[in-house]
């Protein structure tokens, strides 16, 4: 199994609880009725307990260990531009200038957070590459 949108290939583990959601989801429904509408084993309004199955995002989570030997899942800072924006004001930091680099761990165009390459048209990229560059010399085809 494979994930269109990222190219990366599904565990076994993470395989078969794709194929098995259909059927999973159809007996936490049926629990559901039976214990609640049916019968009144549980409240109505009591918590659902939520069905943890693996999916593609949970393979392709990046973790690293702590001094302390902890394992933390990195994430992208979503707070990130808005901290640029405050120390920028407080400082007199060009932003234009700081945003001209990836902020991020990798390079976005090239690979995704986590580290996995991008599924897509890196020919694009290289043209947008090679039309700015302005003192480009090109060799000579061989004979």
């Amino acid at each position: 199994m494979t994930s269109i949108s990222s190219g990366v290939v599904a565990s076994d583990e993470i395989s078969a609880d794709l194929m098995s959601a259909e059927e999973v989801d159809e007996v936490a429904l049926n629990n559901y009725i039976e214990e609640r509408l049916t019968s009144d084993k549980k409240k109505y309004h009591d918590p659902i307990k939520q069905v943890k199955s693996k999916t593609f995002s949970s393979q392709l989570k990046m973790k690293a260990k702590t001094q302390s030997g902890k394992e933390v899942i990195l994430q992208s800072d979503r707070k990130l531009f808005s901290r640029l924006l405050i120390i920028g004001q407080q400082r007199s930091i060009d932003l234009k200038e700081v945003l001209r680099y990836s902020l991020g761990p990798v390079s976005y165009p090239l690979a995704s957070a986590n580290g996995s390459i991008a599924k897509t048209n890196k020919a694009a990229l290289l043209h947008l590459i090679e039309n700015s560059c302005k003192n480009c010399t090109e060799d000579g085809m061989p004979k």
